[in-house]
């Protein structure tokens, strides 16, 4: 591998926090009720806006994850990053203490619930206007609480919230003429039912906060639709797209994550899951990465073998970086096979040392693969389309953004997940503009198996123009028997034949691709997914 240069790297699109604090105060808000953690998240914005000094372990939302094993990991594993980074942590026993140590930072109480059952510790406030007590709180140096912690804290009430709208659309408007034109310009959020962990963040930087529900109104729809119109083609959302009745649309047959996905990329916008991540006020601060990801070793193409490369998905959802590749990426057999994982960008903005950690780290054997579809999630084929003939503009725009990172950070593969009105491939439209205005990228990873079954066809291995590689998966990340799915596949191929397979990044880990790979057998070579699409190029070229 060849020796990286040292540099600044960031994307350059996500708000950052000052350096932290020399001393960083750390509490343990797990096992708190869901209101004072509210009000709490929200006094770590305030106080980290000036200096990250408060840093909160917190459990994340498990009830949307609970068929996860793995994924109840806390924040406080990542404390040993700081201390390693110079930070000394004092541990405070009594959080609700930070009240009064940093009282003269809260301007004032936002009352937004004054129906919260304190037996069972829930929230009875509808999501709207918790959303509503979060901006108000940034906005107004305040804190999102009911009226008796108002009084118990002294705090004098700047703002009460309570009965003030009869639907989630009368607070919408509202906010969108009030609070729109107070809040940054940089990035909107979506925050569902229940979400917390994005509190501090949010708070610190006075995000606007919008949600549509899964079950949105006709009205609530539109509403949505005024905030991605009012935002610069390009801003990202961050947050969820909603996990309310879940199940239900799914027996309806109803894709809400696709059609959310489709609604923001016709209007110019890209989406960052984030919403089970926490601390992003402290991690963001952090130093920058300064190392190009390293380029991998050539491999030389055998005419007699299959060619397998395994990439773990997930990667787009910024919480899976936080909490399950921690707990993939020390299984020991890690460095033992190449696989590729899925990496988001933002990530160099909102966790840059978990990203130098993360590099740092890193096997020979480890590729950092750019996730869904670019430097974030959207669909390139739907992109801009609300913008008429400006739309190929604003795709070049978006696509040389992906190039002038990639070319920064060293990454030079992408996942991409894309589709037509008629089918689940990426259409060739979409990697010739891939090709033409990211030169950086040299190969696309398309596709995702559990599409197949809606009767697309697979297409072959190509290449755009000689330098694009083009692959699409056809082994599913759910698999049980990934070994005998991979064999049957291989036995449609000629030789050299090549395989894009999907790990999935909830429940394999490395040690499980280890063992995978002795079943396969010397017939196949499992290979990194940049060497992967160099080995498309030089056999295309060859052929041709």
């Amino acid at each position: 591998m060849k020796a990286q240069k040292k540099m600044s790297i960031t994307l350059g699109v996500f708000p950052r926090s000052s350096k932290p604090a020399n001393e960083i105060i750390v509490a343990d808000i797990r096992g708190f009720p869901e209101w004072s953690q509210f009000s709490l998240l929200s006094l770590q914005g305030l106080v980290n806006r000036e200096q990250p000094r408060l840093y909160f372990n917190t459990y994340v939302a498990k009830d949307f994850h609970d068929y996860v094993p793995v994924y109840d990991l806390p924040s406080e594993v990542w404390l040993e990053i700081l201390e390693r980074d110079g930070h000394t942590l004092t541990y405070e026993p009594n959080p609700r203490a930070l009240f009064g140590r940093f009282r003269d930072l809260i301007h004032g109480a936002v009352i937004y619930d004054d129906k919260f059952n304190q037996f069972d510790h829930q929230m009875v406030a509808p999501q709207y206007v918790r959303n509503m007590a979060v901006m108000l709180a940034a906005t107004r140096n305040a804190i999102p609480i009911d009226a008796m912690g108002a009084k118990y804290l002294g705090l004098p009430v700047v703002d009460n919230l309570c009965g003030r709208w009869s639907s989630a659309s009368q607070a919408y408007r509202w906010a969108l003429d009030v609070l729109l034109p107070e809040c940054n310009e940089k990035v909107v959020a979506c925050v569902p039912q229940g979400c917390l962990n994005n509190v501090d963040y949010l708070v610190a930087f006075k995000i606007f906060v919008a949600y549509r529900p899964n079950q949105a109104t006709d009205e609530e729809k539109e509403l949505f639709v005024e905030v991605l119109r009012r935002m610069k083609p390009g801003t990202p959302l961050m947050g969820q797209w909603g996990i309310d009745s879940c199940e239900e649309l799914i027996e309806a047959g109803i894709d809400f994550e696709r059609d959310f996905i489709d609604l923001l990329s016709e209007h110019g916008h890209w989406f960052l899951p984030s919403h089970e991540t926490a601390n992003l006020t402290v991690h963001s601060g952090t130093k920058a990465v300064d190392t190009k990801i390293p380029e991998a070793d050539p491999v030389t193409l055998e005419k007699d073998k299959y060619y397998v490369t395994l990439v773990y998905s997930e990667g787009d959802n910024l919480a899976w970086q936080v909490i399950n590749r921690k707990l993939l990426w020390d299984d020991p057999q890690r460095g033992n096979v190449p696989v590729g994982w899925t990496t988001t960008c933002a990530m160099y903005d909102l966790c840059p040392n978990l990203m130098r950690y993360y590099i740092e780290t890193s096997s020979p054997a480890d590729c950092h693969v750019g996730p869904l579809s670019g430097i974030g999630y959207c669909f390139p084929y739907r992109w801009g389309k609300a913008f008429g003939a400006d739309r190929e503009k604003l795709l070049q725009d978006f696509l040389e953004c992906t190039n002038q990172f990639y070319t920064k950070a060293g990454l030079s593969v992408v996942q991409v997940l894309d589709h037509t009105e008629s089918d689940y491939a990426t259409p060739r439209w979409s990697a010739e503009r891939f090709s033409r205005h990211a030169p950086a990228v040299k190969g696309l990873f398309c596709g995702y198996p559990c599409l197949w079954d809606q009767g697309a066809k697979r297409p072959e291995p190509y290449s755009v123009d000689g330098h694009t590689a083009v692959i699409h998966t056809e082994i599913p990340s759910n698999t049980t028997d990934i070994v005998a799915d991979i064999r049957n596949f291989a036995g449609n191929l000629p030789k050299p034949g090549f395989i894009y397979a999907m790990a999935s990044g909830w429940n394999s880990f490395p040690r499980d691709l280890v063992a995978n790979h002795r079943a396969l057998g010397p017939e196949f070579i499992l290979v990194r997914p940049d060497q992967m699409a160099q080995l498309i190029l030089d056999e295309m070229e060859s052929a041709s």
